[in-house]
């Protein structure tokens, strides 16, 4: 793909698009519009059309890589949480040696990706 190509995405993905197939969804007023990506409702709520297929979090079994991961919740009210990705060979040395903390926080695309998605599952398997 060419560098003009992905600055027109980028261009209709920054603005209200006028021809979505919807312009109400249960009653709802939109308040912004920028299909296929993402749709914002007048009272708050958010559509999304994009999904990457999410990863469960697991103990490691082998088929992670030698990570265990696990899904904490860091705010019950709004439902924001997140996920810990632990060497499993880190059980081994609980108590004696300490582990680097990596915090990851990807610079966009959560509007219409999640965290726990199979697009970001997999680098921070790696990282750990």
């Amino acid at each position: 793909q060419n560098k003009s190509s992905k600055v027109k995405h980028l261009n209709c993905a920054m603005h209200a698009n006028k021809t979505s197939p919807a312009n109400e969804k249960d009653g709802h007023d939109i308040s912004v519009d920028m299909y296929p990506f993402i749709r914002k409702y007048k009272d708050g709520s958010i559509e999304r059309f994009l999904h990457s297929p999410f990863v469960l979090a697991l103990p490691d079994q082998g088929g992670n890589r030698g990570v265990a991961t696990r899904d904490v919740v860091v705010d019950k009210a709004t439902g924001v949480s997140v996920r810990l990705f632990l060497p499993s060979r880190a059980a081994e040395t609980a108590g004696r040696n300490r582990l680097p903390l990596v915090l990851y926080v990807h610079g966009g695309s959560f509007c219409t990706e999640s965290a726990f998605g199979r697009t970001y599952h997999p680098y921070a398997t790696s990282l750990a």
